[in-house]
């Protein structure tokens, strides 16, 4: 299992939500306000709620934590991908 190509693109590229399941829509929604505000709104966790079951919820939300708290320690380190590696995200 994985994700489908199109939900990576708009992942990668925040691009629009449109035209995808609202159980995927959701998610990303939920992913991107944490990431930039740092809380969810009680719109969108509603939302997930209605995808996911409370320990699915907990899951996810511990992965999306742990992925921040891995990104802010190699931050504190200055850690690189190694000079011939190619960076699969957009820079910021």
């Amino acid at each position: 299992a994985g994700l489908p190509p199109e939900i990576i693109d708009i992942i990668r590229y925040r691009k629009p939500l449109d035209g995808i399941h609202d159980r995927e829509a959701s998610i990303i929604q939920m992913g991107r306000e944490i990431f930039q505000y740092h809380k969810v709104s009680s719109e969108t966790f509603a939302r997930v709620q209605k995808h996911l079951n409370n320990r699915d919820l907990i899951d996810l939300l511990y992965f999306m934590g742990n992925y921040t708290r891995t990104a802010i320690l190699l931050h504190a380190v200055d850690a690189h991908l190694p000079y011939n590696r190619e960076d699969l995200l957009p820079l910021q």
